[in-house]
């Protein structure tokens, strides 16, 4: 058998742990969707979407949120060293302004 160390299990922890979150925000989008039944605006057509299918709430804005959320969570990790602090703000910085990008493309394409 095979022994993993601390920081391998830690990884497999954290990669877990985010693969379940997306999961679960996925299913949470596909049931709230279901639940508002907001249509898709008809002055955007939009190639390959079905009639059936519902524009509220947006999968991609919803995704990003659960990504910031996610990386905020770690990256407040007390393993992280100083010396990654400045790393760690741009990152942290670069995903909220994408977030705040696509929930405004989400808005504005419809």
């Amino acid at each position: 058998a095979l022994s993993l160390s601390a920081e391998s299990r830690r990884r497999r922890i954290i990669c877990s742990s985010m693969t379940m979150a997306i999961l679960v925000n996925e299913a949470i989008n596909l049931v709230l969707k279901r639940l508002l039944k907001f249509p898709r605006p008809d002055s955007f057509p939009v190639v390959g979407i079905k009639n059936g299918d519902y524009a509220m709430p947006s999968s991609h804005a919803q995704l990003m949120g659960c990504l910031l959320a996610l990386i905020l969570l770690l990256a407040r990790s007390r393993s992280v060293g100083k010396h990654y602090y400045p790393i760690l703000f741009i990152l942290k910085l670069t995903t909220f302004v994408c977030t705040v990008l696509v929930c405004i493309s989400r808005v504005y394409l419809g």
